[in-house]
């Protein structure tokens, strides 16, 4: 046992769907309720025989998938987790949910196993988007979902939109806006669509129809100042929200900080290694607590440093890089090059990347990583 205890992240996979989105490329299958038991079960033995003894858990985030499908298994989850790990009374507890899951029955559910946090998928608010993103729920939906989930009490909502989508143009960001300001989120994430080589978005005509570079940046940075003026802050390069309402589970990823994943294809940094879970639920379900694959066995590398950290509009220190850096001229040169490029904030004690920087962040962080010995 750990002398003093440290704050932990759980993530829990249910990879259940009613439909499939044809752009997702997360671990997902149909809905099977007889299917959906089984994994329940193997679920909870893998929480169940998890230690997490020392650790004081902070964040509790379902994901999937779409979770709230299977809201009527969420109290037994949290039982179970409450029961075996050390759940902080005050933990930030999110939860998934397609508008069109949120009825008093599955909110109901959601509200007793805990959870006090809800992240909706909504992707758009345009009709032939939706269509064109498999999404069947309508802005009524969304508005409707909204108010039943306020009407029980939990009022830290986050939505999900995405940039670059098939179609969208600057008069969609603008109508966006007009339902964000009338939903008043606290949290808002902002993803700009990668077309995955494994989905149905991969094909000549879906790719012709998204806006190419130069539309997507000026959706992006209209995005950000909109949402900026709706009191909706930056606060890492997709994520939004207002004072006190940033999501505390996912800046564990971005701050180096310890997880541990349960399910099907889930992701842990736990114990000193990364490691994920299968991704195959047959397998996943007759041994779930065999399965795990070690993918970095020294997590927490200078390098994984300033990827995650630029990612946030805080940035990366300069003194935590300085000792490493190979050529302090040329390093400085360059870093006003990017200030002078407007993809960098002006720097002294941190570097920390502008809207228009996000947008190329691996380019500048694989810059950056070129000086660091």
């Amino acid at each position: 046992m750990k002398k003093n205890q440290t704050n932990l992240g759980i993530y829990i996979h249910l990879p259940f769907c009613a439909t499939i989105c044809p752009y997702c490329d997360f671990y997902k299958i149909p809905y099977d309720f007889h299917l959906e038991k089984k994994y329940i079960k193997a679920l909870i033995e893998e929480i169940e025989f998890t230690s997490t003894e020392g650790y004081i858990i902070d964040t509790i985030y379902f994901g999937g998938g779409t979770p709230s499908i299977s809201a009527r298994y969420l109290p037994q989850i949290m039982s179970s987790l409450k029961t075996f790990h050390n759940i902080s009374t005050t933990a930030e507890i999110s939860c998934e949910a397609n508008p069109c899951s949120l009825n008093d029955y599955t909110i109901n559910f959601i509200k007793e196993s805990g959870i006090n946090r809800i992240s909706i998928g909504i992707q758009s608010f345009d009709q032939n988007n939706l269509k064109s993103l498999g999404r069947t729920h309508t802005n009524d939906t969304v508005i409707s979902a909204i108010s039943n989930v306020r009407k029980f009490g939990i009022n830290n909502i986050s939505i999900d939109i995405l940039i670059g989508s098939p179609s969208q143009n600057i008069s969609h960001i603008n109508t966006y806006m007009e339902y964000i300001k009338e939903i008043n989120p606290q949290h808002l994430s902002a993803y700009i669509l990668q077309v995955e080589k494994n989905t149905p978005f991969n094909n000549p005509a879906i790719i012709k129809s998204i806006p190419n570079d130069d539309k997507i940046y000026e959706i992006y940075i209209t995005t950000v100042g909109s949402l900026d003026k709706l009191g909706l802050s930056q606060y890492e390069i997709s994520n939004f929200s207002k004072p006190r309402f940033k999501s505390k589970h996912n800046l564990k990823y971005w701050s180096g900080k310890e997880y541990i994943g349960f399910g099907v294809s889930s992701h842990s940094f736990f114990m000193g290694s990364r490691y994920k879970n299968i991704l195959d639920i047959s397998g996943y379900m007759s041994s779930p607590l065999q399965n795990k694959i070690i993918t970095d066995s020294s997590p927490n590398s200078l390098h994984e440093y300033i990827i995650f950290r630029l990612r946030l509009v805080t940035g990366i220190k300069i003194s935590r890089i300085n000792s490493y850096i190979k050529n302090f001229e040329k390093f400085y040169i360059h870093l006003e090059n990017l200030k002078h490029s407007k993809l960098i904030n002006k720097f002294d004690l941190i570097i920390s990347l502008t809207p228009k920087g996000f947008l190329i962040s691996n380019q500048i962080i694989n810059s950056i990583l070129k000086f660091i010995e």
